[in-house]
Formats: C-alpha cells, structure tokens, sequence
C-alpha cells in the first residue's frame, strides 16, 4: 500500500484479477479513448487529484494506443479513490511505530 498510486494503478491493470473489480463502467462503445483528457471524463474527478498530471496523462495516452481498456482503468481507479476514502497511511504507519499523532 505505500507504492505511489500510479505504481499501484498499473499493477492493478497487468495482474487482471477478477477480484479487482467494484462495479461496471461505460463499455468501450459508450467512451471514445481519444476525447479523454483526465479521469473527470470517467465520472470520476476524484480520481485525478489522486495522481500528477503527468502520471495522469501517460495512463491516458496507454488507453489511447490500446494498451489498456477503458472499463479496466475506470474499476482499478474506483478500488484506489474508494481506498483514498477509507485508508490513512500515515495514521497506519504511527500505529505499526507506536507514534500517536
């Protein structure tokens, strides 16, 4: 859990396991790869504050050449915004240091 997001993201993508998924998300009809310009276009503004715009756009640009599915980047995205809801690393990392902040 302490790898950056955009790390944590692709691993997510490559290993395609099935418990990785929330909920479904527009098919590959519905969004056109080249008109999105963040993850807002997925519905899911959250999702960008959560990475840099670089690391933001190279995961964009690999949609764009067919390197991953849209639907695939909008589950892994939906688990990390949800963990970002739910998990404070610095508060587990105190708690496994004995440090009460």
């Amino acid at each position: 859990m302490d790898a950056p997001l955009s790390v944590r993201l692709k691993r997510l993508l490559s290993r395609k396991d099935a418990f990785d998924k929330i909920t479904t998300y527009p098919d590959e009809q519905v969004v056109n790869p080249q008109k999105i310009m963040s993850f807002s276009d997925f519905g899911m503004p959250e999702a960008s504050n959560l990475f840099s715009f670089n690391e933001e756009q190279e995961i964009l640009s690999e949609i764009e050449k067919g390197v991953y599915q849209v639907a695939d980047v909008c589950e892994r995205l939906k688990i990390l915004v949800e963990e970002s809801r739910n998990y404070n690393p610095e508060a587990t990392k105190n708690s496994q240091t004995g440090d009460r902040a």
